[in-house]
């Protein structure tokens, strides 16, 4: 690295390659997905948090976010999985308070009067518990693409 960056954020530690790729000119590239708005930025998301469905950007921050409002999840992921008609379903995944009460369809149905209808997912698993980082983000990475062991709104 030169002296040309800012010593506040000199980089990744002992990764000169991920400071580059990082790096145009003095901005730092960080990944994340925001707008302003009345004079203030709000975070949408992550640039590599996202999907296509039905040939909408489709941010799975913003789709979790709301999610995690219903009064039974305790949290959420949302991955992309293989679509039939091209790009992908959206499927999320939902750790709950009570699973004996949890009805997805419901559920789906919850989410179709909060969310824009490109957002709605089609899949959803009842997970017990998400595989994490030690900063416990979830790692999503390791959720399953598979849609066998999700409830399917289209067949409901």
């Amino acid at each position: 690295m030169g002296s040309s960056w800012p010593s506040s954020a000199i980089g990744y530690f002992r990764n000169d390659e991920a400071t580059a790729r990082s790096r145009r000119g003095p901005w730092w590239r960080t990944g994340d997905r925001g707008r302003f708005s009345g004079g203030a930025l709000h975070f949408t998301g992550r640039l590599t948090d996202s999907l296509r469905h039905r040939g909408e950007n489709v941010s799975a921050w913003e789709v979790e976010a709301i999610v995690n409002t219903h009064p039974a999840v305790a949290e959420s992921a949302v991955v992309g999985v293989p679509a039939q008609e091209g790009d992908e379903d959206i499927k999320v995944f939902v750790t709950v308070t009570d699973p004996g009460a949890f009805d997805p369809a419901m559920f789906v149905a919850w989410c179709g009067q909060r969310l824009a209808r490109f957002q709605v997912p089609r899949y959803v698993a009842v997970v017990d518990d998400f595989p994490k980082t030690p900063s416990l983000r979830i790692q999503k990475s390791l959720l399953s693409r598979a849609t066998s062991d999700s409830f399917d709104a289209r067949s409901g």
